[in-house]
Protein backbone atom coordinates (compact mmCIF):
# COMPACT_ATOMS: atom_id res chain seq x y z
CA UNK A 1 0.00 0.00 0.00
CA UNK A 2 1.15 3.51 -1.11
CA UNK A 3 2.43 5.24 2.14
CA UNK A 4 1.01 8.52 0.88
CA UNK A 5 -3.05 9.99 1.22
CA UNK A 6 -5.26 8.27 -1.18
CA UNK A 7 -8.30 7.85 -1.88
CA UNK A 8 -10.21 5.10 -0.43
CA UNK A 9 -11.83 2.47 -2.84
CA UNK A 10 -15.25 1.02 -2.48
CA UNK A 11 -15.80 -2.76 -2.65
CA UNK A 12 -17.21 -4.87 -5.57
CA UNK A 13 -16.84 -8.62 -6.47
CA UNK A 14 -15.81 -9.56 -9.67
CA UNK A 15 -17.46 -13.16 -10.42
CA UNK A 16 -15.44 -15.57 -12.07
CA UNK A 17 -12.04 -13.48 -11.68
CA UNK A 18 -8.78 -15.93 -10.69
CA UNK A 19 -7.75 -14.93 -7.13
CA UNK A 20 -3.64 -16.01 -7.97
CA UNK A 21 -4.09 -19.63 -7.56
CA UNK A 22 -3.66 -19.11 -3.80
CA UNK A 23 -4.70 -21.67 -0.77
CA UNK A 24 -5.18 -19.75 2.56
CA UNK A 25 -5.74 -22.86 5.25
CA UNK A 26 -7.42 -21.18 8.40
CA UNK A 27 -5.20 -23.43 10.97
CA UNK A 28 -6.88 -24.48 14.83
CA UNK A 29 -5.41 -22.23 17.59
CA UNK A 30 -3.94 -25.25 19.27
CA UNK A 31 -1.80 -26.05 16.11
CA UNK A 32 2.03 -25.53 16.32
CA UNK A 33 3.78 -22.48 15.01
CA UNK A 34 7.15 -22.49 13.93
CA UNK A 35 9.66 -21.90 16.99
CA UNK A 36 12.12 -19.52 14.71
CA UNK A 37 10.78 -17.17 11.87
CA UNK A 38 12.26 -16.31 8.78
CA UNK A 39 12.64 -12.48 9.13
CA UNK A 40 15.78 -10.99 9.90
CA UNK A 41 17.63 -7.61 9.61
CA UNK A 42 17.26 -7.24 5.73
CA UNK A 43 13.44 -6.45 6.44
CA UNK A 44 13.43 -2.81 6.64
CA UNK A 45 10.25 -1.88 9.25
CA UNK A 46 8.02 0.99 8.65
CA UNK A 47 5.39 2.43 11.11
CA UNK A 48 4.31 5.39 12.93
CA UNK A 49 3.92 5.96 16.44
CA UNK A 50 1.70 4.97 18.93
CA UNK A 51 1.81 1.69 16.45
CA UNK A 52 5.09 -0.62 17.31
CA UNK A 53 6.66 -2.95 15.24
CA UNK A 54 9.97 -5.66 16.17
CA UNK A 55 11.35 -8.93 15.04
CA UNK A 56 11.44 -11.20 17.31
CA UNK A 57 13.36 -14.77 17.46
CA UNK A 58 12.79 -14.67 13.20
CA UNK A 59 9.18 -13.36 13.76
CA UNK A 60 7.38 -10.00 12.88
CA UNK A 61 5.19 -8.95 15.36
CA UNK A 62 3.12 -5.74 14.08
CA UNK A 63 1.09 -4.12 16.76
CA UNK A 64 -0.80 -1.38 14.91
CA UNK A 65 -2.92 1.10 17.03
CA UNK A 66 -4.69 4.20 15.30
CA UNK A 67 -7.41 5.57 16.98
CA UNK A 68 -7.93 9.04 16.52
CA UNK A 69 -8.19 8.91 13.01
CA UNK A 70 -10.78 9.08 10.49
CA UNK A 71 -9.03 7.98 7.15
CA UNK A 72 -5.71 6.86 5.64
CA UNK A 73 -3.71 9.22 8.05
CA UNK A 74 -1.34 9.33 10.96
CA UNK A 75 -0.39 6.17 12.10
CA UNK A 76 -1.95 3.74 8.93
CA UNK A 77 0.35 1.17 8.48
CA UNK A 78 2.71 -1.20 10.17
CA UNK A 79 5.02 -3.19 7.76
CA UNK A 80 7.75 -4.89 7.13
CA UNK A 81 9.60 -3.93 3.71
CA UNK A 82 11.83 -5.94 1.30
CA UNK A 83 13.37 -4.24 -2.38
CA UNK A 84 12.30 -1.10 -3.93
CA UNK A 85 9.00 1.08 -3.99
CA UNK A 86 6.96 3.38 -5.83
CA UNK A 87 7.01 6.45 -3.79
CA UNK A 88 11.12 6.31 -4.19
CA UNK A 89 10.91 6.88 -8.01
CA UNK A 90 13.51 4.36 -9.46
CA UNK A 91 14.34 0.84 -8.18
CA UNK A 92 17.09 1.03 -5.91
CA UNK A 93 17.79 -2.58 -6.17
CA UNK A 94 17.44 -5.77 -8.04
CA UNK A 95 14.35 -6.94 -9.16
CA UNK A 96 13.47 -10.24 -7.42
CA UNK A 97 13.08 -13.47 -9.25
CA UNK A 98 10.92 -15.62 -7.72
CA UNK A 99 6.63 -16.48 -8.97
CA UNK A 100 5.19 -17.90 -5.75
CA UNK A 101 5.01 -17.00 -1.97
CA UNK A 102 3.85 -18.99 0.95
CA UNK A 103 3.32 -16.87 4.22
CA UNK A 104 2.58 -18.23 7.58
CA UNK A 105 0.89 -15.49 10.57
CA UNK A 106 -1.27 -15.58 13.25
CA UNK A 107 -3.99 -13.19 14.00
CA UNK A 108 -3.96 -12.61 17.60
CA UNK A 109 -6.19 -9.74 18.26
CA UNK A 110 -8.78 -6.57 17.50
CA UNK A 111 -10.25 -3.55 19.42
CA UNK A 112 -12.66 -1.62 16.99
CA UNK A 113 -14.07 1.37 17.28
CA UNK A 114 -17.08 2.88 15.19
CA UNK A 115 -16.25 3.86 11.35
CA UNK A 116 -13.08 1.25 11.43
CA UNK A 117 -11.24 0.06 8.64
CA UNK A 118 -8.41 -2.70 8.45
CA UNK A 119 -6.91 -4.92 6.07
CA UNK A 120 -4.10 -7.72 6.68
CA UNK A 121 -2.30 -7.79 3.57
CA UNK A 122 0.65 -8.86 1.18
CA UNK A 123 1.83 -5.90 -0.54
CA UNK A 124 3.36 -7.11 -4.01
CA UNK A 125 5.23 -3.96 -6.17
CA UNK A 126 6.25 -4.09 -9.69
CA UNK A 127 8.07 -1.62 -12.29
CA UNK A 128 7.47 -1.35 -15.66
CA UNK A 129 11.11 -1.26 -16.91
CA UNK A 130 9.83 0.05 -21.05
CA UNK A 131 8.65 3.78 -18.79
CA UNK A 132 5.59 5.21 -17.94
CA UNK A 133 1.75 3.58 -19.49
CA UNK A 134 -1.39 4.76 -19.25
CA UNK A 135 -3.98 2.66 -17.85
CA UNK A 136 -7.89 3.19 -17.46
CA UNK A 137 -10.35 2.20 -15.11
CA UNK A 138 -14.25 3.53 -15.55
CA UNK A 139 -15.72 0.26 -14.49
CA UNK A 140 -14.35 -0.76 -10.92
CA UNK A 141 -14.15 1.88 -8.64
CA UNK A 142 -13.91 4.27 -11.90
CA UNK A 143 -10.85 5.37 -10.88
CA UNK A 144 -10.51 7.06 -14.36
CA UNK A 145 -7.50 6.97 -16.34
CA UNK A 146 -3.39 7.63 -14.81
CA UNK A 147 -0.14 7.52 -16.44
CA UNK A 148 2.29 5.87 -14.07
CA UNK A 149 5.06 3.61 -14.13
CA UNK A 150 4.48 1.29 -10.94
CA UNK A 151 1.74 -1.38 -9.50
CA UNK A 152 0.81 -1.39 -6.27
CA UNK A 153 -1.15 -4.24 -5.49
CA UNK A 154 -2.28 -6.09 -2.32
CA UNK A 155 -3.69 -9.56 -1.64
CA UNK A 156 -5.58 -9.23 1.05
CA UNK A 157 -5.75 -12.11 4.13
CA UNK A 158 -8.60 -10.14 6.07
CA UNK A 159 -10.32 -7.33 5.73
CA UNK A 160 -13.07 -5.22 7.80
CA UNK A 161 -15.23 -2.42 7.17
CA UNK A 162 -17.25 -0.43 9.66
CA UNK A 163 -16.98 -3.99 11.50
CA UNK A 164 -18.30 -5.96 8.38
CA UNK A 165 -15.84 -8.64 7.28
CA UNK A 166 -15.23 -7.97 3.10
CA UNK A 167 -16.68 -10.90 1.15
CA UNK A 168 -13.57 -13.32 -0.56
CA UNK A 169 -13.39 -12.71 -3.96
CA UNK A 170 -13.71 -8.99 -3.51
CA UNK A 171 -11.37 -6.92 -6.08
CA UNK A 172 -10.70 -2.91 -6.00
CA UNK A 173 -8.54 -0.28 -7.65
CA UNK A 174 -7.43 2.72 -6.11
CA UNK A 175 -5.22 5.52 -7.30
CA UNK A 176 -2.14 5.36 -5.05
CA UNK A 177 -0.81 8.71 -6.77
CA UNK A 178 2.40 7.37 -7.59
CA UNK A 179 1.16 3.82 -9.38
CA UNK A 180 -1.81 2.01 -10.35
CA UNK A 181 -3.54 0.55 -7.33
CA UNK A 182 -5.12 -3.43 -6.91
CA UNK A 183 -6.17 -5.32 -4.42
CA UNK A 184 -8.13 -8.65 -4.03
CA UNK A 185 -9.23 -10.29 -0.86
CA UNK A 186 -8.30 -13.73 -0.47
CA UNK A 187 -9.67 -14.49 2.98
CA UNK A 188 -11.10 -13.76 6.17
CA UNK A 189 -8.54 -14.82 9.12
CA UNK A 190 -10.30 -14.47 12.37
CA UNK A 191 -9.12 -13.01 15.70
CA UNK A 192 -7.35 -16.28 17.53
CA UNK A 193 -6.98 -17.93 14.06
CA UNK A 194 -3.89 -19.16 12.20
CA UNK A 195 -3.30 -18.97 8.52
CA UNK A 196 -1.27 -20.37 6.24
CA UNK A 197 -1.13 -19.04 2.29
CA UNK A 198 0.77 -21.40 0.04
CA UNK A 199 1.71 -20.96 -3.58
CA UNK A 200 0.15 -17.33 -4.20
CA UNK A 201 1.11 -16.78 -7.48
CA UNK A 202 3.36 -13.17 -8.05
CA UNK A 203 2.63 -13.57 -12.40
CA UNK A 204 -1.30 -13.96 -11.56
CA UNK A 205 -1.68 -11.13 -9.63
CA UNK A 206 0.32 -8.65 -11.63
CA UNK A 207 -2.07 -9.67 -14.78
CA UNK A 208 -5.20 -9.38 -12.71
CA UNK A 209 -4.41 -5.76 -11.87
CA UNK A 210 -3.43 -4.79 -15.55
CA UNK A 211 -6.52 -6.20 -17.01
CA UNK A 212 -8.60 -4.40 -14.27
CA UNK A 213 -6.33 -0.91 -15.29
CA UNK A 214 -6.86 -2.11 -19.23
CA UNK A 215 -3.46 -2.71 -19.62
CA UNK A 216 -1.75 -5.41 -21.77
CA UNK A 217 -1.04 -8.52 -19.43
CA UNK A 218 2.09 -9.21 -21.63
CA UNK A 219 3.41 -5.38 -20.72
CA UNK A 220 7.26 -5.91 -19.57
CA UNK A 221 7.28 -6.20 -15.75
CA UNK A 222 9.55 -6.59 -12.64
CA UNK A 223 8.34 -7.89 -9.04
CA UNK A 224 10.48 -5.04 -7.21
CA UNK A 225 9.30 -5.06 -3.66
CA UNK A 226 7.16 -7.66 -0.94
CA UNK A 227 5.52 -5.95 1.88
CA UNK A 228 3.83 -7.60 4.75
CA UNK A 229 1.77 -5.84 7.76
CA UNK A 230 -1.51 -4.15 8.69
CA UNK A 231 -2.78 -0.95 7.68
CA UNK A 232 -6.20 0.68 8.43
CA UNK A 233 -7.91 3.66 11.58
CA UNK A 234 -10.02 3.99 14.22
CA UNK A 235 -9.14 1.24 15.85
CA UNK A 236 -7.65 0.28 19.37
CA UNK A 237 -5.16 -2.73 18.59
CA UNK A 238 -4.85 -4.81 15.56
CA UNK A 239 -2.16 -7.45 16.73
CA UNK A 240 -0.71 -9.72 14.05
CA UNK A 241 2.06 -11.69 14.45
CA UNK A 242 3.99 -13.24 10.82
CA UNK A 243 6.16 -16.26 11.11
CA UNK A 244 7.26 -16.98 7.61
CA UNK A 245 7.31 -15.59 4.53
CA UNK A 246 9.44 -17.49 1.51
CA UNK A 247 10.02 -16.45 -1.96
CA UNK A 248 9.94 -19.31 -4.51
CA UNK A 249 10.13 -20.92 -7.47
CA UNK A 250 7.44 -23.63 -8.45
CA UNK A 251 7.71 -23.65 -12.45
CA UNK A 252 10.59 -22.67 -15.01
CA UNK A 253 12.97 -22.35 -12.43
CA UNK A 254 16.10 -21.11 -13.74
CA UNK A 255 18.89 -23.38 -14.12
CA UNK A 256 22.39 -22.11 -11.85
CA UNK A 257 24.55 -23.06 -14.98
CA UNK A 258 23.26 -23.47 -18.73
CA UNK A 259 22.04 -26.71 -20.00
CA UNK A 260 23.92 -28.57 -22.41
CA UNK A 261 22.40 -29.17 -25.37
CA UNK A 262 21.72 -32.96 -25.97
CA UNK A 263 23.80 -34.84 -28.76
CA UNK A 264 22.33 -35.06 -32.22
CA UNK A 265 20.70 -37.97 -32.83
CA UNK A 266 20.37 -39.79 -36.51
CA UNK A 267 16.96 -38.97 -37.67
CA UNK A 268 14.39 -42.74 -37.57
CA UNK A 269 14.79 -44.75 -40.96
CA UNK A 270 12.32 -43.59 -43.64
CA UNK A 271 9.26 -45.80 -44.16
CA UNK A 272 10.23 -47.71 -47.34
CA UNK A 273 7.56 -47.95 -50.15
CA UNK A 274 6.11 -51.47 -51.21
CA UNK A 275 8.02 -52.50 -54.48
CA UNK A 276 6.04 -52.40 -57.36
CA UNK A 277 5.47 -55.16 -59.60
CA UNK A 278 8.07 -54.95 -61.88
CA UNK A 279 10.96 -55.08 -59.28
CA UNK A 280 12.11 -57.70 -57.18
CA UNK A 281 10.96 -57.47 -53.36
CA UNK A 282 13.49 -57.26 -51.00
CA UNK A 283 12.70 -60.45 -48.92
CA UNK A 284 13.61 -60.87 -45.21
CA UNK A 285 16.66 -61.59 -44.36
CA UNK A 286 18.14 -61.66 -47.78
CA UNK A 287 21.12 -59.41 -49.55
CA UNK A 288 20.35 -58.14 -52.71
CA UNK A 289 24.14 -56.87 -53.42
CA UNK A 290 25.03 -60.66 -51.99
CA UNK A 291 22.67 -62.05 -54.68
CA UNK A 292 23.74 -60.04 -57.17
CA UNK A 293 27.26 -61.22 -56.67
CA UNK A 294 26.24 -65.08 -56.81
CA UNK A 295 24.75 -64.66 -59.85
CA UNK A 296 27.73 -63.07 -61.67
CA UNK A 297 29.81 -65.51 -60.07
CA UNK A 298 27.70 -68.28 -61.48
CA UNK A 299 27.42 -67.18 -65.05
CA UNK A 300 31.45 -66.65 -65.13
CA UNK A 301 31.64 -70.28 -64.28
CA UNK A 302 29.01 -71.28 -67.06
CA UNK A 303 31.00 -69.54 -69.50
CA UNK A 304 34.44 -70.92 -68.20
CA UNK A 305 33.00 -74.31 -68.65
CA UNK A 306 31.71 -73.45 -72.26
CA UNK A 307 34.71 -72.30 -72.95
CA UNK A 308 36.90 -75.31 -71.66
CA UNK A 309 34.55 -77.51 -73.13
CA UNK A 310 35.15 -75.90 -76.66
CA UNK A 311 38.70 -76.77 -76.39
CA UNK A 312 38.25 -80.37 -74.55
CA UNK A 313 35.56 -82.12 -76.87
CA UNK A 314 37.42 -82.03 -80.17
CA UNK A 315 40.59 -82.73 -78.25
CA UNK A 316 38.41 -86.18 -77.07
CA UNK A 317 37.53 -86.67 -80.82
CA UNK A 318 40.76 -86.71 -81.69
CA UNK A 319 42.18 -89.36 -79.12
CA UNK A 320 38.93 -91.09 -79.78
CA UNK A 321 39.76 -91.57 -83.81
CA UNK A 322 43.36 -92.19 -82.86
CA UNK A 323 42.75 -95.43 -80.67
CA UNK A 324 40.03 -96.67 -83.37
CA UNK A 325 42.69 -96.63 -86.34
CA UNK A 326 44.41 -100.28 -84.72
CA UNK A 327 41.05 -101.42 -84.60
CA UNK A 328 41.00 -100.69 -88.58
CA UNK A 329 44.39 -101.85 -89.64
CA UNK A 330 43.82 -105.51 -87.58
CA UNK A 331 40.44 -105.65 -89.48
CA UNK A 332 42.34 -105.53 -93.00
CA UNK A 333 45.57 -107.77 -91.86
CA UNK A 334 43.04 -110.38 -90.99
CA UNK A 335 41.27 -109.55 -94.75
CA UNK A 336 44.62 -110.45 -96.40
CA UNK A 337 45.34 -113.35 -94.22
CA UNK A 338 41.63 -114.89 -95.51
CA UNK A 339 42.40 -113.87 -98.70
CA UNK A 340 45.87 -115.88 -98.60
CA UNK A 341 44.10 -118.65 -97.65
CA UNK A 342 41.95 -118.70 -99.91
CA UNK A 343 44.47 -118.41 -102.54
CA UNK A 344 46.17 -121.52 -101.66
CA UNK A 345 43.29 -123.34 -101.18
CA UNK A 346 42.60 -122.15 -104.99
CA UNK A 347 46.28 -123.31 -105.80
CA UNK A 348 45.77 -126.64 -104.46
Amino acid sequence: MAHTTGSAPASKIIAGTMLALAILSVLPVATSLPLQGTFDGSWYLSTVPPSTIAITNGVLETRQSNPNATGYTTSYYDTAQIGSFPWQGQPTTQPIPYNTINITLQFHDRTLQAGSRYQIYLGLYYYLPNGTIQGCNTTLDNQGCHTYQWFDTEARLAENINGTDTTPGTENTYDAHNSFGYDTVLAQLQPGQQGNLTSFNIETQFQNAATNWNIDKATPHQLMGVEVGTAGYSFQTLNVDWYTVQLANTTQSPSPSPIPSPTPQPPPPTPQTPPSTSQPAEQSGTCLPCQAANYVQTHLWLVFIGVLAGFTIPLAIQLVGRRTRPSRTKKTIMRLHALQRLSVSVHD
